[in-house]
């Protein structure tokens, strides 16, 4: 007898049908994929050096040389901000890269007893290995809830922190903010 199939959609089937159906959330994504591919690729899309000087251009209005203007010292704006992205986005994804490895470093059974349990770390055994921090980088919707009461009352020996909880408009519902 053959088995049936599960027809259950795939998460990036999913998304990709969110998007299809939503226009503007799809537009969107395109310009900033294209804003962080003009980024990435600056040296070869920019038209000009981000701080290459031109006194005969100083404050040119947008033209056809340069398409946003220039600064009070003729650099060409869309160059220079072509030439930004480039550091935007290295300290957006280091910074997503390190947040999992810093957590884990933070909130061990060693340094903080009680913590690691709530945040996701081990309560038994070595740490594991930094890379895989990365793994389980989203806690389940009752650790934000947690967290707090733990961090209020502090951990033996320690001064109590302060942790309040920000509701935002956000898939994994509350965060923690620093108080």
């Amino acid at each position: 007898m053959a088995e049936i199939a599960s027809t259950a959609p795939t998460p990036g089937r999913l998304f990709w049908r969110r998007l299809r159906r939503n226009w503007l959330s799809a537009g969107a994504l395109a310009l900033i994929g294209l804003m962080a591919l003009a980024a990435a690729l600056a040296g070869w899309v920019a038209p000009y050096e981000p701080d290459e000087t031109d006194a005969a251009a100083a404050l040119a209005a947008p033209g056809l040389h340069h398409w946003l203007g220039t600064d009070i010292y003729g650099r060409d704006l869309l160059s220079r901000i072509i030439h930004a992205g480039q550091v935007d986005l290295t300290v957006a994804f280091g910074a997503t890269a390190l947040a999992p490895c810093v957590a884990r470093a933070v909130f061990t059974e060693a340094v903080c007893p009680g913590v690691a349990p709530v945040c996701g770390g081990s309560t038994a055994g070595p740490p594991p290995h930094p890379a895989s921090a990365a793994i389980p980088a989203s806690p389940s919707v009752s650790t934000p809830a947690r967290a707090p009461r733990t961090l209020r009352r502090g951990c033996p020996g320690q001064k109590p922190r302060r942790a309040g909880i920000a509701i935002a408009d956000h898939p994994h519902g509350r965060r923690l903010v620093p108080g």
